[in-house]
């Protein structure tokens, strides 16, 4: 069975909201009361599907009945009755939004249309609020889903890169062990013993510093979670420098700076900078030619910044793919030689500092990268 519409009268007249009560009743569910604190109370109860209220009433009157009315419901249809033909009191309620005005005595089958009328205008508002409240829960679902959806791939691209990060300095551990095996096998007395501790000192170096990425890259991209300290720059570009070199190798990767650079000690996250900055080098490394080439990594410092360069003399980059290479996973490399995601960290690490990276390249002459830190002043 269908329910039937409502209706709610308003009237502190007993004559006029008997009349209408009658009137409507057989058609309607009415609820006639007597005044707006009434009327209240009732809509609470029951959400109408009209009201039909009077505007001179003791107390709160209908106008500002109206406006208590749409801070409940704004999209129920509401006819206002006035008995004193008073069209500017009823312009007044046709601004707070009612729907129609009418003057006592009614016209019974005007009354009527009105309310069949009103009855339409209240489902055309409910009908608009709904699909405007199903249109806002969609975009907030949506919404919800693009930043599950962000996450999810900002921790897909974190993954990444500590999977970057950790690979390589393991590729030198394994390489390292390798050199040591195949050395004492060769000679296990040990007279290269030289050379066997350099290796073992990298291998050292670098499990220690798969720890430490470990340990720090959630902290990617957030500035206050950097493990700030002084940082003796030639000492990381050193140690930098050594394991990025393949032994036998026939090319060369060369580290230069003055003495003044040998006293500067810049203030940052040690663990996240030696990854931007071996990035780079290994890049630069990587871009050489299968035999010979040549990396120089070089340190200088003005008053205000401290720039660390890196030119090689590989393959260079195509002048259209220049402006995405610090893009995620974007790289020309094949097989297991890029991931796509170094140079992306690097500038994450540099811009955590307050930094930036400039890049020039030229196809077949090589690539030169320069890495901007700002000094304390």
């Amino acid at each position: 069975m269908v329910e039937r519409r409502c209706v709610l009268i308003v009237d502190d007249e007993v004559g006029p909201r008997e009349s209408l009560r009658i009137l409507l009743k057989q058609q309607y569910d009415v609820v006639a009361v007597d005044s707006v604190a009434a009327a209240l109370e009732a809509i609470k109860r029951r959400r109408p599907d009209l009201i039909i209220s009077d505007i001179r009433m003791p107390g709160v009157n209908g106008i500002e009945g109206l406006r208590r009315i749409r801070e409940i419901d704004a999209d129920v249809a509401v006819i206002m009755l006035t008995g004193y033909a008073d069209l500017t009191t009823a312009r007044a309620a046709m601004q707070l939004d009612a729907t129609d005005y009418v003057s006592k005595p009614f016209d019974v089958d005007e009354m009527l249309r009105m309310v069949e009328r009103g009855i339409a205008t209240t489902d055309r508002r409910r009908a608009r609020s709904s699909a405007t409240t199903q249109l806002q829960r969609l975009n907030e679902e949506l919404q919800r889903r693009l930043e599950e959806s962000q996450r999810m791939a900002i921790l897909g691209i974190t993954s990444a890169q500590m999977v970057h990060d950790i690979s390589n300095p393991l590729t030198i551990v394994i390489g390292y062990l390798d050199l040591l095996n195949l050395m004492l096998e060769r000679n296990p007395q040990g007279t290269e013993r030289g050379e066997a501790q350099e290796y073992l000192e990298s291998i050292q170096s670098n499990l220690k510093h798969c720890t430490e990425v470990l340990q720090s890259w959630r902290s990617l991209g957030n500035k206050a979670a950097l493990r700030r300290e002084p940082i003796p720059i030639m000492d990381l570009l050193g140690t930098i420098v050594r394991d990025v070199r393949v032994p036998g190798a026939s090319h060369v990767v060369a580290l230069s700076g003055d003495e003044t650079m040998r006293r500067i000690a810049f203030v940052g996250d040690r663990v996240h900078l030696r990854r931007a900055i071996e990035n780079i080098v290994r890049n630069a490394v990587q871009a050489l030619p299968r035999h010979g080439g040549r990396v120089d990594v070089e340190a200088t410092c003005t008053n205000d910044e401290l720039v660390i360069t890196v030119r090689d003399t590989g393959c260079g980059i195509a002048p259209e793919d220049l402006p995405r290479v610090f893009d995620p996973f974007f790289t020309k490399g094949k097989g297991e030689r890029g991931t796509g995601l170094g140079l992306f960290i690097a500038r994450q690490v540099v811009e955590d500092h307050d930094g930036r990276i400039e890049m020039e390249s030229h196809l077949g002459q090589g690539t030169t990268v320069r890495i901007h830190l700002p000094l304390p002043r």
